[in-house]
């Protein structure tokens, strides 16, 4: 089941690549290692204990998921383990969501955020997907917010925050 899920990431990377090469998948993160290129619609599963994985990170394990109703919540991880935060946006209209507070000693950020719109129509909105590793035991807050980089001492559109336990 691994290898099936393997080339089907495979070939979602690569008809993602392929949209984004001809300008029609509107704004787009860079691809990071591991990170889902798209993102299916997340359910949240916190608190849900998983197996710690000897070898690397959670190979096998099933990511924790995270969305906007999950704001405010506790998420206990072991070390190891996947989480995938997923948050609805739309970066044609300049607002975009960004980590603003997280200690990478606890929770490592896994390469950039990846952007999967709804549909490949110009000013489509869609999903902003992160994905973070817990790397060792110990407690963060995890916040990202939703803004306009460039607008200075304007409140963000949108705040997402949890609080990480690393166990």
């Amino acid at each position: 089941m691994g290898d099936e899920m393997t080339r089907t990431r495979t070939a979602l990377v690569i008809t993602l690549g392929a949209l984004l090469a001809t300008g029609c998948g509107g704004t787009a993160g860079t691809e990071g290692e591991g990170a889902p290129a798209v993102a299916p619609e997340p359910t949240a599963t916190t608190g849900v204990e998983q197996p710690a994985q000897d070898a690397g990170p959670a190979q096998g394990a099933e990511p924790t998921r995270l969305t906007e109703a999950d704001a405010g919540k506790t998420v206990s991880l072991p070390v190891g383990a996947v989480l995938v935060v997923a948050l609805e946006g739309n970066p044609t209209t300049g607002y975009t969501w960004e980590k603003v507070a997280g200690d990478a000693a606890v929770l490592s950020e896994s390469g950039e955020s990846t952007f999967a719109p709804v549909s490949e129509a110009p000013g489509s909105g869609g999903t902003r997907t992160f994905t973070f590793e817990a790397v060792a035991t110990g407690r963060t807050p995890l916040k990202l917010v939703q803004h306009r980089s460039w607008e200075e001492g304007v409140d963000p559109l949108q705040t997402f925050e949890v609080e990480v336990a690393v166990e």
